[in-house]
């Protein structure tokens, strides 16, 4: 037993060789060491290393499954056309998620919770009520000046009727009366879509309200469990909740450079190019302030506001408002340019590919897909990028 111990464990050449091999070699064996015992040995080591990379692989494995059911939530929100409450309700999250952080590091949390859902309320409030008091200022403006605004038109249809072909002018309404049976006899065939029309906002104005408390709720809500109790799913759930969240708020700054540069093209072409010609327009004070205000919602507000102004061009003369409308659209197909750059900026990503993303993604889901699809691509990328497959 005692001439066992002291048995000498090699030469200097070996133990000298055993010590500088290869890594990725096999370990030298002992001179005295069996087989079996060695490749025991080196089969511990091995299983070592894979239970290593085996947390690893399966945080890649649910951070691919969060990824997908998040991906599948957005093309669902699409299809089922919903995506004006989702974009209300990530934006309300932000924004309380923001006041929440900013009140808590003075107030306390008890304090801060109460306050930031009054304040949300009371804005989603006052902005319902302007709602409702613009709509019905519309409705009074166009009840009150009907009859002159059915001589202005009247007044357009003689104009366009001494400028386009004889076989298209002898087609319009020679007086006001004519012009009126033309308008009700347009409602009493559409009254069925007027109808849905109402019962559709109706419906959006309920989803975007359940969007509001379910987004305040979520932003308020209390942590039940810590990060180390929630299971694995939950965590990948979180952490790429967090990476569509940014994707989303790289959307929001560059709707806010977009409404500023068709702001600042519109007041170009009102105050700068226009009165070259002779042509100054009405109510251009009013079109600049709607401009702006109208271009912080994705591409619904814009084509709003491209709509009025062509409407009062029309009101100068057809040349007018065919330039004008001419301008707006080069204006609005440069802001995929303008949104696909300041998005790429951030998420590190081309303009082709985002312009693409836009132009398939409205190919396949009308304006919503178009708004939502920088953030759509940005989050795929980005989760492609994080499992090492970009």
């Amino acid at each position: 037993m005692v001439s066992r111990i002291h048995e000498p464990i090699g030469t200097p050449e070996k133990l000298k060789e055993a010590m500088h091999s290869p890594r990725g070699d096999a370990p030298a064996r002992h001179p005295e060491m069996s087989p079996a015992r060695h490749a025991a040995s080196h089969g511990y080591n091995a299983g070592m290393e894979s239970n290593a990379c085996a947390p690893a692989e399966q945080a890649r494995c649910w951070n691919l499954a969060a990824a997908a059911i998040i991906a599948v939530t957005i093309i669902a929100v699409l299809k089922l056309h919903i995506a004006p409450a989702l974009i209300v309700g990530l934006g309300i999250f932000l924004w309380a998620r923001w006041m929440l952080r900013l009140l808590d590091r003075g107030k306390g949390r008890w304090v801060a919770r109460p306050l930031v859902m009054m304040m949300t309320v009371l804005i989603v409030i006052a902005l319902g009520f302007l709602a409702q008091f613009g709509i019905q200022r519309g409705l009074d403006y166009l009840i009150h000046q009907g009859p002159g605004f059915l001589t202005q038109v009247q007044a357009l249809v003689d104009q366009l009727r001494g400028q386009l072909p004889a076989a298209i002018g002898n087609a319009l309404p020679t007086d006001i009366e004519k012009l009126k049976a033309i308008g009700l006899t347009t409602l009493r065939d559409h009254a069925g879509s007027l109808a849905s029309l109402g019962r559709e906002g109706v419906h959006a104005a309920f989803q975007l309200m359940l969007a509001t408390i379910i987004a305040l709720a979520a932003a308020l809500a209390t942590r039940v469990a810590s990060h180390e109790q929630a299971g694995p799913l939950t965590r990948a759930l979180a952490g790429r909740g967090e990476d569509f969240l940014t994707c989303f708020k790289a959307l929001l700054g560059a709707q806010v450079y977009i409404a500023c540069a068709n702001t600042t093209f519109t007041i170009i072409y009102l105050y700068g190019i226009l009165p070259r010609f002779d042509v100054v327009l009405p109510y251009r004070e009013l079109v600049c302030l709607l401009t702006f205000g109208l271009g912080l919602l994705p591409v619904v507000g814009n084509l709003i506001a491209n709509t009025l102004l062509t409407v009062i061009a029309l009101t100068h003369s057809v040349l007018v408002a065919i330039v004008s409308l001419t301008y707006l659209v080069i204006i609005h197909k440069l802001e995929y340019f303008i949104n696909a750059r300041i998005v790429g900026q951030k998420i590190h990503a081309s303009v082709w590919e985002l312009v693409c993303a836009m132009l398939l993604m409205e190919a396949i889901f009308g304006i919503a897909g178009l708004v939502l699809a920088p953030v759509f691509y940005a989050f795929i990328k980005m989760q492609l990028k994080l499992v090492r497959w970009l």
